[in-house]
């Protein structure tokens, strides 16, 4: 009976034995990565040095792929004509016209002109040399008249020249907003930048400037708080990293602005740990409207000291500040006292082009 039983049993003993074996070899492959990075405040685990590395090949790449998709559209087609020019070089190489015309040169007939017959040489040099002499004096001119309306292409205005123009639409309040063809252009000129923050970075997809490709928000959050909208803004491996917060910040950490420094410095050493080659510019703490402070929030009168603790961030960490306190008018809030309206959007914009050279 015993054998028996185990005769019956003995296959599925054996199919026993080779799932325990298969789940065996499952779980040694996933084993975790050793030399992982787990230092970051937030507890988020980075990759090994070498993922690092490969991260910012992947992102060096990038770059070189938009820089050459914006400067030379058409690169592409001479890409698939590769073929004919290894054909064109070869009647090229075996042009050797050129050593027989310098073989015969025209000082040999000049040479032989008095020692052969008179009348032969000297018919032959006078036309040549008048021929010469006038076809010569001609060409200077021509390309000399030619060449003057060459620099009279628009060389565009200079950064200075928009400076001013910003300046004196915000003192004006006649501000000029983008046309379709200037927020094509725009969005061009953007397209390796991110933005991250709160709502005052949800207002450039809210006025449709960006889309949510380019700005990774979260309304309400402090710096502390968006830590997924961050990771989502390094996942797209930027040329540009911007940080924009505003007024969340002082309601969160209002009994201690030097965790609101710490915090802020933590996050963009992670950035700058992710994405070693990308330049990172934080717009500064903008302050909310007289009427929001009296009425609803008084706290936030505070945001200048605040801005204060930001503007140290980035002195502390080399990374850009941008002081946007010039464009502030009372007139540019929206109803709610603690947001701006697309005007004032579309100067942050402009500025924020000439501050990073786009």
């Amino acid at each position: 009976m015993n054998r028996r039983r185990f005769r019956s049993l003995f296959p599925y003993l054996l199919t026993s034995v080779l799932l325990i074996a298969l789940a065996a070899g499952f779980l040694l492959s996933r084993r975790p990565v050793t030399g992982a990075d787990v230092s970051d405040p937030a507890g988020r685990v980075y990759v090994s040095e070498a993922g690092e590395r490969s991260a910012a090949e992947a992102q060096s790449q990038i770059r070189a792929a938009r820089k050459s998709a914006s400067s030379a559209g058409p690169t592409a087609e001479p890409s698939g004509t590769a073929a004919p020019p290894p054909t064109e070089p070869v009647p090229t190489e075996t042009l050797p016209t050129a050593p027989p015309e310098t073989v015969p040169p025209e000082t040999g007939p000049a040479e032989t002109g008095p020692a052969g017959s008179d009348s032969e040489p000297r018919t032959d040099a006078p036309p040549e040399s008048p021929a010469e002499t006038t076809a010569d004096p001609e060409p200077p001119t021509e390309p000399e008249s030619s060449a003057a309306p060459a620099p009279t292409t628009s060389p565009g205005p200079s950064p200075e020249t928009i400076l001013a123009s910003l300046q004196e639409q915000i003192r004006t309040l006649n501000i000029d907003l983008f046309t379709p063809d200037e927020l094509a252009s725009i969005r061009r000129r953007f397209d390796g930048a991110v933005f991250t923050g709160d709502s005052m970075a949800q207002g450039l997809v809210s006025f449709e400037l960006f889309d949510e490709n380019h700005v990774k928000f979260q309304r309400g959050a402090s710096v502390g708080e968006f830590d997924p909208q961050i990771q989502a803004a390094i996942d797209t491996l930027p040329d540009y990293f911007i940080f924009f917060t505003g007024c969340n910040n002082v309601s969160t950490y209002i009994n201690d602005p030097t965790e609101y420094y710490r915090q802020f410095v933590s996050r963009i050493e992670w950035v700058k740990r992710a994405l070693p080659d990308t330049e990172i510019y934080v717009i500064c703490m903008l302050p909310a409207s007289d009427r929001f402070i009296q009425y609803e929030n008084y706290h936030v009168a505070r945001s200048p000291e605040y801005d204060a603790q930001l503007k140290l961030v980035c002195q502390d960490t080399g990374v850009h500040y941008v002081d946007c306190h010039w464009m502030v008018r009372q007139e540019l809030y929206l109803e709610d006292g603690l947001h701006f309206n697309l005007a004032f959007y579309t100067v942050l914009i402009k500025f924020l082009a000439i501050e990073m050279g786009l």
